[in-house]
Order: C-alpha cells, then structure tokens, then sequence
C-alpha cells in the first residue's frame, strides 16, 4: 500500500505540486489580510462608540472639578462603566476640597482685593485697568496661594507676596485678554474685494495685538460717543 502511495505521489509533475503549493500560500495571506481588516473596523467602530472621560464627568456634573486634570483619553461605555465609580468618589473629594478649603480663601481674597483698590496704590504699583477677581483668582500667584494643601493655614499675610507682583500678573492678563480679542479680528483674505483700501493694509509682519489696537483708535474716535452709551447701559443692566 505504502509502495503504492509512493508511486502515485512520485507521478505528479514537479511543476504541478509547485503551483498546488502557491495557490494554498496565496490563500493563507487572503485570509489573513481578512482578518486584519475586520480587525481594524471593530477597532475604528470602538473608538467612534468612545467618548473622552473629562467629557464624561462634565456630562454627569462635574465641570469646575475637571482642570484638576490634564490628560484625557477616549473611554468605551464598558471601560466607562468600570473606571466610573472610582472617577466619581475622587471627584467628590474634589468638590468638597472646593467647597471647604479654596472657598474660603477666595472669599479671603475679595476682601483683601477690595481693600487693595480702594487704598492709594503703592509706588511703582498703579494699575489703569485692574482685572475681575475672579480673572485676579486664576493668576499664577494668586492661585498658588488659594490652592495650597490643607495643612496650609491661609491668612491674610500669605496673599502679600502675591500683591507684590501684582503689577506683572496685570500686565500677563491684560495681554492674554488682547491675544483673545486680537484673534477675533479677521482680515479678508481678499481686501480690495471686501471695500478695504489697499494703502495702509496690515502686513504680514504686524501683530494681532496691531490690529486690536488699531481698531480700537477706530472706533474710540469715530463713535466715542455710542460706545459709552453703551457701556453705561450695560454696566447698569448687570
């Protein structure tokens, strides 16, 4: 029988089992390039189903407790739904650190301000325009203070170092405040086709900030008048 085997097998052209063997290679790799491709569409449709997870907390409550966090990353609903629970006690922990720890000093910090703009300013110390104290809270300085660990005691001689350098954190968010202005000056990308004179158009080596305070001169001569108009009626409508 074995003989037999041998014989029959030995009969098959060389050239045939050749092409046998290629026609079965070239369908293993077909089936592979199959599966990679499922593969990958069962990755692309779990991603499409995920949300990121600072998404997820500000859905179900949490804003202000989310800028404790930095990172982010895209969670399925199964992932979710076992990250979650230990995601909400933490962020109850920060809701109460918020309610009872940085509260209080916040409060602390309205009434020092209070005082800081009702006195004379001291020298090399005088500010035209002093921000919010809610912007004045978000300062580098300022908030290192209110955000300090719990075994911190904050009184008012822990906010002095940060008065001091007062006069630099205005100076830091008055230009963040015309960088966000700045940006929502848009130039026509075709100037003479929106009615704009070509003699005196900004180049491309001006600042935003160039532009904010162009406009700015713009309209403070032009309609001075409306403008304070304006804002007394909506200073009184606050």
């Amino acid at each position: 029988m074995l003989h037999r085997w041998r014989h029959k097998t030995a009969s098959i052209p060389l050239s045939r089992r050749a092409a046998e063997c290629e026609a079965w290679h070239q369908g293993i790799i077909v089936a592979r390039k199959c599966e990679l491709m499922d593969a990958r569409a069962a990755l692309q449709k779990g991603l499409s189903a995920s949300i990121f997870i600072l998404a997820r907390l500000k859905g179900i409550g949490y804003g202000a407790e989310i800028d404790h966090f930095g990172l982010d990353e895209r969670v399925t609903d199964r992932e979710w739904e076992c990250v979650s629970p230990k995601l909400e006690e933490t962020m109850k922990d920060f809701r109460m650190m918020e309610t009872q720890l940085y509260n209080p000093r916040q409060r602390l910090l309205v009434e020092l301000y209070n005082d800081y703009v009702h006195k004379p300013a001291p020298e090399g110390g005088a500010i035209d325009l002093p921000p919010s104290v809610v912007d004045l809270a978000k300062c580098a300085a300022f908030d290192t203070v209110i955000k300090l660990p719990e075994v911190n005691v904050v009184e008012t001689n822990a906010f002095e170092p940060a008065f001091e350098q007062l006069p630099m954190s205005v100076v830091q968010w008055r230009g963040n405040v015309e960088r966000q202005l700045a940006s929502l000056i848009v130039v026509p990308i075709n100037p003479t086709a929106a009615g704009v004179p070509v003699v005196g158009l900004q180049t491309q080596e001006q600042k935003p900030v160039d532009r904010l305070k162009l406009a700015v001169a713009v309209l403070h001569g032009f309609h001075a008048g409306c403008l304070w108009k304006s804002a007394c009626i909506l200073a009184f409508s606050l």
